[in-house]
């Protein structure tokens, strides 16, 4: 999915959350759509396989909006580990956008140096979400009620599975590795 694709379909996601009322929603739509832009201007994120990428973010965005906005419930059960495979899900692409944002941004290699300050990022995301939660809802800002506290667990989970899928495909086919720049330009 290139970008103006990304931007096509999320104006329509747009469209789909303000119908929906769920103004909430419009925080997270602008931050992804705002670093799925940015990373499309780097030229080196272009030298990754950018378009499946891009289709990864945007369903992610879909399924959020889907699950968060739907006025049909299923069972129990199924309420709950729909809610916890978002939160898996969660963790597994925020966990890329920050990947993608460290190669892409800066010098670093996708190694597991990367891998680290990635989950230490993405758990500092994941406490500062349910923080922002709170503030939306009017609850004590560092009060997790007991779904919150599920949530921070299954980003736990959902860490543990992003270091995985991470070692493996940086044994598998790395992530373009630090540029060295030459002491002298060429003539």
């Amino acid at each position: 999915m290139n970008l103006k694709a990304f931007l096509l379909f999320s104006a329509a996601i747009l469209v789909w959350i303000i119908a929906s009322k769920i103004y909430m929603l419009l925080y997270y739509w602008g931050a992804l759509l705002a670093l799925v832009s940015f990373l499309n201007s780097r030229p080196k994120y272009k030298q990754q396989p950018y378009k499946w990428v891009n289709l990864v973010f945007f369903v992610y965005m879909l399924l959020i909006v889907w699950e968060r906005t739907r006025h049909y419930k299923f069972a129990e059960l199924s309420e709950l580990l729909i809610n916890d495979a978002e939160h898996l899900f969660f963790a597994l692409v925020i966990s890329m956008l920050i990947v993608m944002m460290l190669v892409t941004t800066t010098n670093m290699a996708f190694n597991i140096k990367t891998i680290a300050i990635t989950v230490v990022i993405f758990n500092a995301v994941g406490v500062a979400n349910e923080v922002f939660q709170n503030l939306l809802a009017g609850r004590p800002l560092f009060t997790f009620i007991p779904d919150s506290k599920k949530d921070l667990l299954m980003n736990i989970f959902g860490t543990i599975a992003f270091i995985a899928v991470a070692l493996l495909l940086q044994k598998k086919k790395p992530l373009p590795q630090k540029v060295h720049q030459s002491a002298t330009l060429p003539t």
